[in-house]
């Protein structure tokens, strides 16, 4: 999984560069996102390794037509709560160039996420690929959500110091 997803997430080439997403919470469970719904049932596995296939919604889905998106899922069998949620990579194109089994079924009208919006995600079947341990899905995800709230406190402070330079 490392060495088909990193190289264009990673890449400084925008022609090839790969843009992610997040695609945490849930109607059903708003902010108790223990409280999920979407359910990952396991698939014949391909050249990336095991996969599942992942069916439900999400509600708010932060760059909705990312490239790849990292998602919790309950796996079949898997207990309620947070314990039972696992984390996926999911690709918007699979590898063999087929568009992936999921939609953006609304974007959302917020203020100030118009160049990166909000969207609600139908998974009907999509195919996505568990990161780690599917018990620690939901530390996994807060762990990713801390990390990027840091580097966009520390990018904004950056810029707001770049800006009173150039005042």
């Amino acid at each position: 999984l490392k060495r088909h997803f990193l190289p264009r997430m990673l890449t400084q080439d925008m022609a090839r560069h790969w843009q992610g997403a997040q695609f945490m919470t849930e109607k059903e469970g708003g902010s108790d996102v223990g409280e999920s719904t979407t359910i990952a049932v396991p698939d014949v596995p391909d050249a990336l390794g095991p996969r599942y296939r992942i069916h439900g919604e999400k509600w708010f889905c932060s760059n909705a037509d990312a490239e790849v998106a990292t998602l919790l899922a309950r796996p079949e069998g898997a207990p309620k709560g947070n314990a039972g949620l696992g984390l996926f990579v999911l690709p918007r194109v699979l590898p063999d160039g087929t568009p992936n089994a999921y939609r953006i079924a609304r974007l959302k009208d917020k203020l100030g996420t118009r160049s990166m919006a909000s969207g609600e995600i139908q998974l009907e079947g999509a195919i996505a690929y568990p990161l780690g341990e599917l018990s620690a899905g939901l530390k996994q995800m807060m762990s990713m959500v801390n990390w990027s709230r840091l580097s966009n406190g520390i990018k904004s402070a950056a810029l707001m110091q770049i800006g009173r330079a150039h005042v």
